[in-house]
């Protein structure tokens, strides 16, 4: 997920180019498209709360925005399982080690060759 730095720096970089500074994203309309219990932005060597903080719901820009929520999702069709599975890791009920990790089943993973086919 990008950081709201990210975004932030994205509106700010609008209202100036358009020269709307009282309006988000300088008037323009963006989409932004994530599951946020899926992948949380990257802070390195962060703290839980300084990643929570980093989420685009911590920014000012959240209540600007109009939140569409999916409801049918077209994978859990043909796969039932990993629809399953990825609520149970974005709900926190999935087994975890002790370092609070999940251990990725071996045949949803690729492994990495360094050859460049493990990319298609």
């Amino acid at each position: 997920m990008t950081k709201r730095q990210a975004v932030e720096a994205l509106d700010k970089s609008l209202r100036d180019i358009m020269d709307r500074p009282e309006l988000p994203f300088g008037g323009k309309i963006v989409v932004f498209g994530g599951d946020f219990r899926q992948v949380l932005p990257v802070v390195l060597k962060g703290s839980r709360a300084q990643i929570v903080n980093a989420s685009l719901r911590r920014s000012y820009l959240w209540d600007w925005m109009r939140h569409l929520k999916l409801v049918r999702n077209m994978r859990a069709q043909s796969d039932p399982w990993f629809a399953d599975y990825l609520l149970r890791i974005g709900g926190g009920t999935e087994e975890v080690n002790g370092d609070g990790d999940v251990r990725l089943p071996d045949d949803i993973c690729v492994p990495y060759t360094r050859d460049g086919k493990d990319l298609d």
